[in-house]
């Protein structure tokens, strides 16, 4: 079994770089990927009406979309995983994939809340054997201002919680892929 995983910086811009440079179909452009699951972050879309049909509904991968809840986020963020075979379960909610966390800490989740709203989680399991999350982390810019500290927080609580979730689902998948952009190289 193959999986990818990359950031498209947007899914219609990733599909119309490859229907105009090679003359590709959204399949075309899946298949040259020669993958069995495609998790892709960064897909730049808000809502299912407004994505292409060939992208949602591909004819030899089903698609599943975590897309930004919130009004702010609209068409920034996003995550998607295409798939060959027919997930026994799909997630796009942090708070509500299974995992049973004990949190003192209330800021912790709002924090996890307001991350699950921007549409940078969704989850995939394969029966007891493959369970695939893919993220799409902030970046926080390098910069020491209010902004950048509040990101490096958000990603320091994500990264807790995907620490505490792959220790329990190891428990009830085989394999565990947690994949996608976590934005942690500065330049």
């Amino acid at each position: 079994m193959r999986i990818t995983t990359f950031n498209v910086n947007g899914v219609r811009s990733w599909y119309e770089h490859y229907r105009t440079c090679k003359s590709w179909s959204f399949d075309q452009t899946l298949d040259s990927l020669h993958s069995d699951i495609i998790c892709i972050q960064e897909t730049k879309t808000n809502e299912r009406g407004k994505v292409d049909a060939c992208i949602l509904h591909p004819h030899r991968y089903k698609a599943y979309f975590g897309f930004p809840k919130r009004p702010k986020k609209i068409g920034h963020a996003g995550v998607a995983i295409f798939t060959k075979y027919t997930p026994t379960l799909v997630c796009d909610s942090i708070l509500e994939c299974g995992v049973d966390l004990e949190y003192d800490n209330t800021d912790d989740i709002s924090t996890l809340k307001k991350v699950d709203s921007e549409g940078r989680f969704i989850m995939c399991a394969f029966g007891p054997d493959l369970l695939v999350v893919n993220v799409y982390c902030t970046n926080d810019g390098g910069e020491n201002t209010e902004i950048t500290l509040e990101r490096r927080e958000e990603r320091r609580v994500l990264f807790g919680f995907l620490k505490e979730m792959v220790k329990e689902k190891r428990k009830q998948f085989k394999n565990v892929f947690v994949m996608g952009d976590f934005n942690v190289v500065y330049h």
